[in-house]
């Protein structure tokens, strides 16, 4: 009786040891693919109603999110001053965080390019009025010399 049981057992365990080998040998087999290790980066717009009641319930915790997730910046281009008290409320990380204020109207779409191109940041977000696909495919290009995101914030 203990031969037997002796004999199933050292069965299993080949069996167990030829199946634990077959498994690393077809893993091992994949084709590495560099293509699908390649981090992408892109600019993409965010489209909120002009009669947002509460925007800062839906961008300030995007923010934060961003702002914990990364060793580099996250640059925020905006055209009035943020409170640092709302911004941790929110629980932004601030000394992440690379707030830069400018005029609307003036040299925007120059300023968020260089922001994305610049490359300290993982992610450029700026509340813009810029929408023609010319504006878009510009800022993409920045984001992929940068290797950084880009969010634009748009309201209609």
């Amino acid at each position: 009786m203990n031969n037997r049981l002796a004999s199933a057992q050292s069965t299993q365990s080949t069996q167990s040891t030829q199946s634990t080998q077959s498994t690393h040998a077809s893993i091992s087999s994949f084709p590495s693919n560099e293509s699908e290790n390649k981090q992408s980066y892109s600019v993409t717009e965010l489209v909120l109603t002009k009669h947002c009641t509460d925007e800062a319930m839906i961008v300030l915790p995007m923010i934060a999110h961003l702002s914990n997730n990364s060793d580099r910046w996250l640059t925020w281009i905006v055209s009035s001053p943020m409170s640092k008290e709302l911004l941790e409320r929110y629980g932004v990380n601030t000394s992440k965080l690379r707030l830069i204020h400018i005029d609307e109207n003036k040299d925007q779409l120059w300023l968020i390019w260089e922001a994305l191109k610049n490359g300290t940041s993982h992610c450029v977000i700026a509340t813009s009025k810029l929408n023609t696909l010319n504006d878009i495919d510009y800022l993409q290009e920045a984001a992929e010399i940068g290797s950084c995101h880009g969010l634009l914030i748009n309201y209609r």
